[in-house]
């Protein structure tokens, strides 16, 4: 079995998890009235997996045409993992669980699937459960991170994003690897 695919997408994605957490904690400052910054993490994936895709050798040629799309997919898969934890807790009173998360990881993974296979290279019906799960699974990366940490790798926001953009990037790499 092949696994070039599987390690350089998740070099990639381990290095889009660390830009993502480092840029939105530093726009967090700057933007403390929106929900933006967090969708940076989108844009920043997204970019990373079509770098990934573009140093493909079997690529086709019209994919570049929708990497774009692509990126557009990812982030809008950030929107939707924020918003559903927003919308799990609003009106509560507690901090979010590991349900939220839960739901949230696998929410954004299945939007960022969908996106991947509709625009780029279509999945399986088992490798998308599989990574839906494991997306889903990704998301209680949360709970690593301290929440009082005032050091930037120790927060929540850096360890899930290094956490489920590598994990993630590692499950595409490991379907494309599967292709040959």
């Amino acid at each position: 079995m092949k696994i070039g695919n599987t390690l350089m997408f998740g070099m990639l994605g381990a290095l889009s998890g660390f830009l993502s957490a480092i840029a939105t904690d530093t726009l967090q400052h700057y933007y403390q009235w929106s929900d933006a910054p967090w969708y940076t993490a989108g844009i920043i994936f997204g970019i990373f997996i079509a770098i990934g895709i573009l140093m493909r050798r079997d690529r086709e040629a019209t994919l570049l045409f929708r990497l774009p799309l692509w990126i557009v997919g990812s982030t809008t898969s950030y929107f939707i993992a924020v918003k559903t934890v927003q919308l799990l807790i609003e009106g509560t009173n507690v901090a979010p669980s590991y349900g939220e998360f839960l739901i949230a990881g696998g929410a954004g993974a299945l939007a960022m699937l969908a996106s991947f296979s509709i625009l780029l290279f279509g999945l399986e019906l088992k490798e998308l459960g599989i990574l839906v799960l494991l997306g889903a699974t990704l998301g209680l990366s949360w709970f690593i991170g301290d929440p009082t940490s005032e050091l930037w790798y120790q927060k929540q926001i850096f360890m899930l994003y290094v956490c489920w953009q590598t994990g993630m990037a590692l499950g595409l790499g490991a379907a494309l690897d599967r292709r040959g």
